[in-house]
């Protein structure tokens, strides 16, 4: 019988799993102390759900344009599908969730569903990658995922509060 779980596949998916929980802990006990946990449950699994969205939307850009180039594949098929996918992400989790939310909230629930995000991310390239690359990546790209997520759902709530009709 095979062994599906190797000794790195298992230390790379702990090392990732307690980088997130360090910076999940620090935001959440330095900032940000009032909050439902089945909110933060319903976060994260809008976070998997981006993940999903962003892979389905890349699959979809690279079978129209294979071989779109460096931009392309920094700037369009990561940056803005990770980002779109996160931003639908946290937009329907304010709008399921029909509580009175703030700014603040708006940047706690968006480092949740970042920090989910990238955790899947991370999770997802492990196939590619060695463990000093996860290594690498849980310590960048994991935090850098959460401030993206916390800066959008900012920016979201800002939106959503905005009184002008034009932007409704």
């Amino acid at each position: 019988m095979i062994n599906q779980f190797s000794n790195p596949s298992l230390v790379i998916c702990l090392i990732n799993l307690v980088t997130l929980g360090f910076y999940y802990s620090f935001y959440r006990f330095h900032f940000y102390r009032f909050t439902e946990s089945f909110l933060q449950y319903t976060a994260f699994a809008f976070s998997i759900f981006s993940a999903g969205i962003a892979l389905g939307l890349q699959a979809f850009l690279l079978n129209w344009l294979p071989n779109g180039g460096p931009y392309w594949n920094s700037f369009i098929l990561s940056s803005f599908v990770e980002e779109l996918s996160k931003l639908l992400g946290i937009y329907l989790f304010f709008r399921k969730n029909q509580d009175e939310f703030t700014v603040t909230d708006g940047i706690f629930y968006g480092l949740v569903l970042g920090g989910g995000f990238g955790l899947v991310e991370n999770i997802l390239y492990f196939i590619n990658t060695g463990l000093w690359s996860q290594v690498l990546r849980s310590i960048t790209a994991l935090p850098v995922h959460m401030m993206n997520g916390g800066l959008v759902g900012a920016y979201l709530m800002m939106f959503l509060f905005h009184k002008n009709p034009i932007f409704k």
